[in-house]
């Protein structure tokens, strides 16, 4: 089942992470293209501070066999499989690195997902496939 969160890891009322940045991106990772959200979170108590703990994260739902970055997507996907008959199977994934600078991190977030985006997804389409 989807939240309701259209607030990559941390909503603004968050009162330990803040978002200093968001945006998105588009993947190419075997066999397809897939658009993700990102966003670079700090700490809030570090904020203004040298101290850095920044976190980079990309999120992307996976519902019924498909990618999507938007929320009223994935939800009208679940509503139509369910529909269809097709259950409701949808899981949220989140890539993150932390600790290194933001170019550093989408090099490192970008090899991760080329390197194992396709056995996510087959793993998750062989789950849905057994219900």
């Amino acid at each position: 089942k989807l939240s309701d969160a259209d607030t990559l890891l941390a909503r603004s009322a968050d009162k330990r992470w803040s978002r200093i940045a968001e945006g998105r991106r588009r993947l190419a990772v075997a066999p397809q293209s897939v658009e993700v959200r990102t966003a670079e979170l700090r700490r809030r108590d570090e904020l203004g501070s040298a101290r850095d703990s920044s976190v980079s994260a990309w999120q992307v739902y996976w519902v019924g066999g498909r990618f999507t970055s938007s929320d009223a997507m994935a939800k009208a996907y679940v509503a139509l499989d369910r529909l269809l008959g097709r259950g409701d199977d949808a899981a949220e994934l989140v890539l993150s690195v932390s600790g290194v600078a933001p170019g550093e991190a989408d090099r490192a977030l970008q090899s991760f997902a080329g390197d194992n985006f396709g056995a996510l997804d087959a793993l998750l389409t062989r789950t849905w496939r057994r219900q």
